[in-house]
């Protein structure tokens, strides 16, 4: 259960896709020193295990591999809504996250920011590409900084 007020942070991904386990992966790392006013779990593609999560967020902030044809290890923070009108975002997550919110969440949704970074390759492998692995300060400092916005 996730406490009152508190941002719940959700890392998206496969770990075993390179690219497209970036959520899992800053996940991860957040999970040593969340940021301040957050709670932080490595979801993988698992959405629906975190029924309890998903039904007590206030506000979550999503981090995955998103395709939008930019330049590998952008990243893009945009809103569930802007994905129904806008076909450059595809994620392999989107789906299963969503739907689970909306089933958990039908009258009451929470507040959701995505941050979407665009990934390299998605294949097999464990290991993220080079521009992924220097995107990571940034999307640090990125999740930091809309966690901080949320929070107000």
């Amino acid at each position: 259960m996730i406490q009152h007020g508190k941002i719940w942070i959700a890392g998206l991904g496969n770990a075993l896709m390179r690219d497209d386990s970036i959520g899992v992966v800053i996940a991860t790392m957040l999970m040593e020193n969340p940021p301040l006013g957050t709670y932080v779990s490595e979801v993988g593609t698992a959405s629906m295990s975190f029924a309890d999560i998903i039904s007590d967020a206030e506000k979550i902030i999503v981090i995955d591999a998103v395709k939008s044809g930019k330049s590998p290890g952008t990243i893009t923070v945009f809103n569930p809504g802007d994905m129904q009108f806008t076909r450059d975002y595809i994620s392999a997550h989107n789906l299963g996250f969503f739907d689970a919110v909306r089933l958990f969440r039908p009258d009451n949704p929470p507040a959701i920011k995505i941050l979407g970074v665009e990934p390299e390759k998605i294949e097999y492998g464990l290991e993220l590409t080079e521009p992924l692995k220097a995107a990571i300060p940034k999307i640090m400092k990125k999740i930091v900084e809309l966690a901080g916005q949320m929070l107000q």
